[in-house]
């Protein structure tokens, strides 16, 4: 499995389709922000004075020696999507990448938005850099910049599942920390993390549909807590 760890060791790598064939460079990396695990890659591609970046999903992407080899064909890759190398991927347009791939676009589970790192950023820092004691420090920043935004990622999950046990203990009605074994017990019934189900159960405020399974898991556990007399 690709882990948001290794991101950095990727950078300028080619990224070639499932036949080997070259599709462009790799440029930047986004995550699923309620795994953080990598989802997305923009590959560079076109001339030098026409460079373009396109997107590609990189869930089932293996990683070889000095490439990244994704499961598309360059021309099916080479047709999705696009922005320009200074821009940034408008909220709205990002349904039509998974349309692109054939793939289900969920809002709840996926925002493109986050790039764990932002390569063109990085390496524009990097070259106006005036000495090599200079460098270091900007790849420290930009590193700890890269942190930051995962901690704050992290800290946007924290509140979701703070905000979901607080509807199970109006719902149920039960204290802080029963309603936390509780969705601790449906995200190990569904074998969906915790932070998936606290995100689907919020978004019900939001008039969208509850999962089936987390539906099931967590009606049974409500009836179990209420039989019992579990406060």
């Amino acid at each position: 499995m690709i882990h948001a760890a290794d991101v950095r060791e990727w950078r300028d790598r080619d990224v070639v389709d499932a036949e080997s064939h070259k599709i462009g460079v790799l440029e930047a990396i986004y995550v699923d922000t309620t795994t953080d695990e990598p989802a997305m890659a923009t590959v560079r591609t076109g001339l030098p004075t026409r460079h373009r970046l396109v997107f590609v999903p990189i869930d089932n992407a293996i990683v070889g020696p000095g490439y990244l080899r994704v499961g598309y064909v360059r021309t099916l890759v080479k047709q999705a999507p696009s922005i320009g190398t200074d821009d940034v991927l408008p909220a709205e347009q990002e349904e039509a990448i998974f349309k692109h791939y054939g793939l289900a676009y969920q809002p709840v589970r996926y925002a493109l938005a986050h790039q764990v790192t932002p390569l063109h950023e990085e390496q524009r820092l990097l070259r106006t850099a005036p000495s090599a004691g200079d460098a270091a420090l900007l790849a420290e920043v930009v590193e700890l910049r890269a942190r930051n935004e995962q901690l704050g990622r992290a800290l946007a999950s924290r509140a979701e599942i703070d905000q979901a046990r607080g509807m199970v203990m109006a719902l149920a009605p039960c204290s802080s920390d029963r309603a936390w074994d509780l969705l601790v017990d449906v995200s190990q019934h569904c074998n969906i993390k915790l932070r998936d189900v606290a995100a689907a159960l919020v978004a019900t405020t939001e008039d969208q549909t509850l999962p089936q399974p987390i539906r099931r898991e967590l009606r049974q556990a409500l009836r179990h807590l209420q039989a019992t007399g579990r406060r």
